[in-house]
């Protein structure tokens, strides 16, 4: 079970359908009424169904799910007795990497630094490992993991995780912030919406029984995103906070549609058929914004606030 998403708790209209979009069959038009500062709420609140049914407005209820976590509910997952601060500090440098490619090593790193001398500062990366597979494992994070093989092109692929936790609210608490602060850093905001549409986007694509994943190749074209259906067709998704972020958005979609068709061309002079597995085409491109307007452009991007997005 994943956190309530916008959809669910009514504060996006569903007017455009992930389902729809992967038939072919979506009207992309409309305007979200949400602004800004709403989606800061709803990042700083989470999906949790208390908190959106008693209009809890800040990271309250996350914050009591990171200290059950720390306290003890990280050995639901084995029964393995864990040290608290640990746990503590590691749920800091998640929140801190939320989705980044961060890897362990550099998580590591990171909690040394911000230990004091001592036992903290002996921890093995093994221990290190052992402590995020638990909290995997109670579905504390849920990383975004590098596409499958249908959107392959000819440059070798990256295949680290995006560090996601099961909601923005629990990084948000982690990092001691509430929506006015998420506000006043829109770095960090950037971040944890990312964080916000990825879960949206996951308890969309599940009844598809589809995929959320991103793209990262050895070119640094990076696609925050990848929806990925059991068939093979796919859509790909560029998260921006506010609108100046558009354009960038839709470059990379377009460079990673001409890799693709790149990839296509190559195999079908290699095989003498088109019906290979690289060079698939993206069934959409779409630039997921915080506010705003839906509408397709010119090139073919589709542009849409999440408080219009459903499943």
């Amino acid at each position: 079970m994943f956190p309530m998403s916008l959809f669910e708790s009514q504060e996006s209209d569903g007017s455009i359908s992930i389902r729809k979009l992967f038939e072919k069959d979506a009207l992309v038009s409309g305007k979200s009424d949400m602004e800004l500062e709403d989606i800061a709420v709803c990042c700083a609140r989470g999906g949790w169904p208390m908190a959106v049914i008693t209009g809890v407005g800040d990271a309250s209820f996350a914050s009591d799910y990171n200290r059950a976590v720390i306290d003890g509910d990280i050995s639901l997952a084995d029964g393995k007795k864990r040290d608290r601060r640990l746990v503590g500090k590691l749920i800091r440098s998640l929140a801190r990497n939320i989705s980044t490619m961060t890897s362990t090593t550099t998580i590591h790193d990171d909690v040394k630094a911000n230990s004091v001398e001592g036992v903290e500062r002996r921890y093995s990366r093994k221990t290190i490992d052992d402590y995020l597979g638990a909290l995997d494992s109670v579905f504390y994070t849920m990383d975004v993991p590098a596409c499958g093989e249908t959107v392959r092109s000819t440059t070798p692929l990256r295949e680290s995780p995006k560090r996601q936790l099961c909601d923005p609210s629990l990084a948000v608490a982690a990092l001691g912030m509430d929506h006015k602060g998420l506000m006043a850093d829109r770095r960090t905001f950037g971040f944890i919406f990312e964080s916000l549409c990825t879960r949206d986007l996951r308890v969309y694509m599940t009844p598809l029984g589809g995929e959320v994943t991103h793209y990262h190749d050895n070119s640094d074209l990076e696609v925050d995103l990848i929806l990925e259906m059991p068939d093979g067709r796919w859509g790909a998704v560029e998260v921006k906070l506010s609108e100046a972020g558009i354009e960038s958005g839709a470059a990379n979609l377009l460079a990673l549609k001409r890799k693709m068709e790149r990839a296509g061309e190559k195999e079908t002079r290699k095989t003498g058929s088109a019906e290979g597995k690289r060079g698939i085409p993206p069934e959409f491109m779409m630039v997921l914004t915080a506010t705003g307007y839906a509408y397709v452009r010119e090139d073919g991007v589709m542009v849409v606030p999440i408080g219009c997005l459903g499943p």
